[in-house]
């Protein structure tokens, strides 16, 4: 779901915080070492996205944030701010030839690799996995 939240409007906070759930509290965030990664370079995307990027001739950077239910992918475009709201249960990851890539229902984003990164997406999947094991009832999550 890809938002333009750079105004404060009710119904898209409503949204957003329905599908990942409301941003962590000062506290877990310093528990947890932090909810966001460092700002990724952005290699390619899926057309939703990409209309939006093309309208500045600025670099196209993103950064992550983790939510309780899913991510919150943060990106600018001239004086925009834009998320695309990800549920755990519909990303999927991959790692591959120096890429990242993010999938997630209809739209994608793909990120240059970064060794900064590393450590974020390792926590990433670690809070995926650890919301997707509330669901499972027994299920082997290692072929997720």
């Amino acid at each position: 779901m890809l938002r333009n939240v750079s105004y404060n409007n009710k119904r898209i906070t409503n949204e957003i915080q329905k599908a990942v759930g409301v941003s962590y509290s000062f506290w877990v965030r310093l528990k947890m070492g932090g909810i966001g990664s460092p700002r990724m370079h952005i290699k390619s995307c899926s057309n939703d996205i990409k209309h939006e990027l093309v309208k500045d001739n600025y670099p196209n950077k993103a950064y992550i944030e983790l939510r309780p239910k899913g991510v919150c992918i943060y990106f600018r475009s001239l004086l925009e701010t834009f998320s695309l709201t990800i549920p755990y249960y519909q990303l999927t990851l991959f790692n591959n030839s120096g890429v990242i890539k993010l999938y997630g229902n209809s739209s994608w984003i793909e990120f240059e690799h970064s060794t900064k990164a590393k450590t974020f997406f390792d926590k990433l999947i670690l809070e995926r996995l650890n919301y997707l094991e509330q669901f499972s009832a027994g299920m082997d999550l290692n072929s997720i």
